[in-house]
């Protein structure tokens, strides 16, 4: 007796077969690792990598104090029309922000301002700004400018001058 072959099916014990093996396959495994990674060079235990976000405060110094002439000088030109540099001055400024990345006011500042063009600013600018408040709130000026970048000023903490 000649058996039919038929291409593309697989006889009936197979199906069973590759029916548990695709189940097998389909189902998650944790993934274990060891709680300390091991240095293949030295079979020594490595640190684990610090998943937390390295921040500086803004009372380490992270503007500059030309950064600060250039946010007086924006101020003066793109703020002064509606605001007083006195009105963000003082702990009712700082604590409300206190807490969070000075991303969250950059951004805040850039959404909202100037009232009649918001975003109008550079990145720059709006930087120089944020220098020129915190100095008047009495943190120190620093070597080195401000970032304008989200990631960067995500790791900087606001904080009073006297916390």
């Amino acid at each position: 007796m000649i058996r039919k072959t038929h291409i593309g099916r697989v006889p009936r014990p197979g199906c069973f077969a590759l029916a548990l093996l695709m189940a097998a396959c389909a189902v998650p495994r944790p993934v274990t690792r060891p709680a300390t990674p091991i240095s293949p060079a030295t079979d020594v235990e490595a640190p684990l990598p610090s998943t937390e976000a390295k921040t500086t405060s803004l009372r380490d110094g992270v503007f500059s104090q030309a950064q600060v002439e250039k946010g007086r000088i924006v101020f003066q030109d793109a703020c002064i029309e509606c605001h007083q540099p006195e009105a963000f001055v003082g702990p009712g400024f700082i604590d409300a922000w206190s807490g969070q990345t000075v991303d969250v006011l950059f951004q805040n500042l850039r959404e909202t301002m100037p009232e009649n063009a918001p975003g109008r600013l550079s990145r720059l600018e709006y930087a120089a700004v944020l220098a020129y408040i915190f100095e008047l709130n009495g943190l120190p000026t620093g070597e080195n400018d401000m970032p304008n970048l989200p990631k960067q000023l995500k790791e900087i903490r606001i904080e009073s001058a006297n916390e």
